[in-house]
């Protein structure tokens, strides 16, 4: 009988890995949706910063990025992370609604063109197009606008598309008939709430493997309403039924010890409607590990144990 081991329990160090967080507070204000735009700022407020920089990362903190057209925001995303990822450094943009995808995605496919894979971790398909959409709202149309399905996307807002084999949708619980039939169409890679729950987490591993198995850069883009309730409370969709805090957490070490992840998005927060800071210690978790260096109240109490 192999004997056990427990090599997942290792982690990466994050000691010279230099890390620059790009604050977008992008919103529609549209809604409950419209506390987004409070989001950069509550995180930072709960130590979002501060917690990397305690777990070994070298970190930079950009100005925020603080219009409210959608164009203007996706040149400036772009901008500042095609300018972050040529200079060696990983990055964590912190939104705003998921938007903010089209320039930082854009930025890093600049950088890295076929060579990057996407993990967008999302309860919904984000796959709406102008053709399909019933209310055209643009945040149901990013992850297409991404792989170049919507042909009504100016050039401009995304000129390098993301090759469709390079994509990987994680989380998927509610999405409409168009979209099931738009992911069919193009062989996408999905991996559905349904799935993980037949096939457990093997099941979504293997999907990342394959991806890692081809691309050599990993951008993660997280709606936080693809989290449990339970354990991610702020969100403007918040519902039961996704990824639970032990898979989400375990997703993203997985994640962060095998591929090269170069960025990751934080969106879709509504900071007024967290319970005791929860959502945001998710989500610094999540981050941290897919950046390689898990930052959770046991790394922190030893941290502070051994000081």
């Amino acid at each position: 009988m192999k004997k056990e081991t427990a090599t997942h329990l290792t982690t990466k160090k994050a000691r010279a890995v230099s890390v620059t967080i790009i604050p977008i507070p992008f919103g529609d204000g549209v809604g409950e949706t419209g506390g987004a735009v409070d989001t950069p700022k509550y995180l930072l407020r709960r130590g979002f910063a501060r917690e990397f920089a305690r777990a070994g990362f070298s970190v930079k903190q950009c100005p925020a990025i603080t219009t409210q057209k959608m164009s203007p925001m996706t040149l400036s995303a772009r901008g500042a992370v095609a300018r972050e990822l040529k200079l060696g450094r990983k990055c964590v943009a912190l939104g705003g609604t998921h938007t903010i995808s089209l320039g930082t995605i854009g930025g890093a496919l600049e950088v890295f063109g076929d060579d990057l894979g996407l993990i967008w971790v999302d309860a919904h398909g984000d796959l709406n197009t102008h053709a399909i959409s019933l209310t055209k709202d643009m945040r149901g149309m990013v992850f297409a606008s991404l792989l170049g399905l919507d042909k009504k996307i100016s050039h401009a807002l995304v000129p390098r598309k993301l090759n469709k084999k390079n994509a990987l949708h994680i989380g998927l619980k509610d999405a409409d008939e168009a979209e099931i039939q738009l992911i069919q169409k193009n062989s996408l890679s999905v991996v559905t709430m349904g799935d993980m729950v037949t096939h457990g987490m093997s099941y979504a591993t293997s999907h990342v493997k394959r991806l890692v198995g081809h691309t050599k850069y990993l951008w993660v883009s997280i709606d936080v309403d693809a989290i449990e309730k339970n354990d991610a409370p702020a969100s403007a969709m918040a519902s039961h039924g996704g990824l639970t805090y032990r898979e989400i957490a375990h997703l993203a070490k997985y994640i962060g010890d095998s591929g090269n992840v170069v960025g990751v998005d934080i969106a879709e927060m509504t900071p007024n409607k967290d319970v005791r800071g929860k959502t945001a210690g998710v989500c610094l978790e999540i981050a941290s590990s897919l950046l390689g260096a898990p930052s959770n109240w046991y790394t922190r109490y030893m941290d502070t144990y051994t000081k």
